[in-house]
């Protein structure tokens, strides 16, 4: 899924399908610019590709659903929605023809129904990407973490997979200095909790939002913004400030203190993807998180906030205020801390 995969992704399909009428053939033939070298992106690369279309940036390009060249396993692949950066494989009864859910997305050419979506079933498109510059080639490593056995502490050099300094499990390393830090560790198992709703009911979103629009940039941009790896930790500082003293996701991560470290925050949505790619999607046991949706610290609108249902890594806008109940599947927490 990863940036820089795509490639490699795009050489596997072809190798398997050969020639015909379909995404990675089309990119791996294509002659753009002079170009011969394109790609059909991964999951990650067309997200990239996702923020600088919604920021403003090649604004030529539809709206609707693209393929990316990742699948998630061997019937369904991962495609990404541009109205609204929603990541789907429509595994697991997420996708519907007729009320029956779909068994492939792969050789569909229109997506399937989403129930409670108000997006039609787009036609599945296509962008082709192309590597340059002078580390051109290089692939980041096939990602098959395991617990290492080691224990790392804050300003040493930490890997995937080390206990970190608070106790959790090292899940992601940036591979260098940023704003924010280096790593990222997920608190340990027994801080999972359940039943806590994204807002403080008593808060009307509509008449206090998080993000207004401002001559800079629009409250759309700010929050697809705060998806990203290193946000988090703001995006949870905005929310307990404007929710205030409550019971409720956001703020039961700021108030976490475990092993004497008590600057944990709740995940942004591309941080908590990340903990299910790396740790739970390989080996839940890295990490005890369990198949159903977690909250992320990333609003959607003003009703609705992002979550990763880690029975399949899907991305879901859901109503703020829900908690488990019948007919709802559990929704839970699991804080995350930066540091180096």
């Amino acid at each position: 899924m990863e940036i820089g995969r795509g490639g490699l992704n795009t050489q596997a399909i072809v190798a398997q399908n050969g020639v015909g009428k379909y995404a990675a053939w089309y990119a791996d033939s294509a002659t753009l610019g002079g170009k011969s070298d394109w790609v059909l992106p991964s999951r990650d690369e067309l997200d990239a590709a996702y923020h600088m279309v919604d920021g403003g940036y090649f604004p030529g390009i539809a709206r609707g659903a693209y393929w990316s060249s990742s699948e998630n396993d061997h019937a369904f692949a991962w495609y990404q929605i541009f109205q609204d950066g929603t990541q789907f494989t429509d595994e697991n009864g997420v996708g519907r023809i007729n009320g029956i859910s779909i068994s492939s997305n792969k050789s569909r050419i229109r997506m399937a129904v989403h129930k409670g979506s108000g997006f039609p079933q787009f036609i599945y498109r296509m962008m082709v990407v192309r590597y340059f510059g002078a580390t051109a080639g290089l692939q980041p490593p096939v990602s098959q973490p395991a617990l290492t056995g080691r224990t790392c502490v804050a300003g040493g050099e930490c890997f995937v997979g080390d206990t970190g300094p608070a106790g959790g499990v090292v899940f992601y390393d940036a591979g260098a200095q940023k704003s924010w830090g280096r790593y990222l560790e997920s608190a340990p198992l027994a801080t999972d909790f359940s039943g806590l709703r994204w807002k403080r009911l008593a808060v009307k979103d509509a008449l206090s939002p998080l993000y207004v629009n401002t001559k800079r940039i629009t409250a759309r941009n700010q929050r697809n913004l705060a998806k990203l790896v290193g946000a988090g930790a703001k995006n949870t500082e905005r929310i307990v400030k404007k929710y205030g003293v409550a019971n409720y996701a956001a703020r039961y991560a700021s108030i976490l203190e475990v092993n004497g470290f008590s600057d944990w925050f709740l995940p942004s949505e591309d941080e908590l993807f990340e903990m299910y790619k790396v740790l739970h999607a390989n080996d839940s046991s890295l990490v005890g998180t369990r198949n159903t949706f977690y909250w992320s610290s990333t609003e959607y609108d003003l009703n609705n906030a992002w979550t990763v249902n880690f029975k399949d890594g899907q991305q879901f806008d859901r109503e703020k205020y829900l908690v488990p109940k019948p007919g709802v599947k559990a929704l839970r927490v699991r804080a995350i801390r930066a540091f180096g």
